[in-house]
């Protein structure tokens, strides 16, 4: 039988830092991806009326809420509804 050592940034893994690492790059990988894509359909004076409330659960469920004047929020629906 043949050794097998797994390292992560230098060291032997930890699996738990490891998790811990690849939940929080989707995490902000997917609120820019949002952030893009809603910055693409807003002016730059409205981009300024909104904000992104991002929450997640111990389960790694990820919530992002739009917060503004209701009509910027029915416009970003319309483009993320469109992917």
């Amino acid at each position: 039988m043949f050794k097998v050592e797994v390292t992560y940034k230098g060291k032997p893994l930890d699996a738990k830092e490891f998790a811990n690492d690849l939940q929080k790059a989707v995490i902000e990988s997917t609120v820019d991806h949002y952030r893009q894509k809603i910055i693409s359909v807003l002016t730059p004076e409205e981009i300024g009326q909104v904000s992104l409330d991002v929450s997640t659960t111990d389960e790694g469920n990820l919530s992002i809420k739009v917060v503004g004047p209701q009509e910027l929020q029915a416009k970003i629906n319309e483009a993320l509804d469109s992917e």
